[in-house]
């Protein structure tokens, strides 16, 4: 998926049972040339913006790829089901172009637990 300059809103649906991966593009307008600079990225789920509670640091989890100005945000199924959260949560990463940080997305983030066990 790719993003502009202006912070999209992208929800998380996070499956319990799997692995949850994306990867985030980076452009200067959608469809656009790549940014360039980009040195790191940074996420957090929380249960609210306000909240100083981290339900998860995806920092970890996060690589990125400067030449691609890509972010491949990779968490494992073990990460994945050992979270608990029931109600729904929220996220936003930054990244870091030629030693400026600017919040790229922001969303909300869903829970599904595994019915089959």
């Amino acid at each position: 998926m790719a993003v502009d300059s202006a912070v999209d809103t992208y929800d998380l649906v996070i499956e319990q049972g799997k692995a949850l991966t994306r990867t985030f593009i980076f452009t200067v307008t959608a469809g656009g040339a790549l940014r360039t600079g980009l040195t790191a990225a940074e996420a957090r789920i929380k249960p609210s913006a306000e909240s100083s509670t981290v339900l998860l640091d995806l920092d970890s989890y996060l690589t990125v790829d400067g030449t691609a100005s890509t972010a491949m945000l990779s968490v494992s199924k073990t990460i994945i089901d050992a979270l608990t959260f029931t109600k729904p949560a929220c996220w936003d990463m930054f990244c870091t172009f030629a030693g400026v940080r600017e919040k790229m997305y922001k969303g909300s983030v869903r829970l599904v637990p595994n019915v089959t066990d």
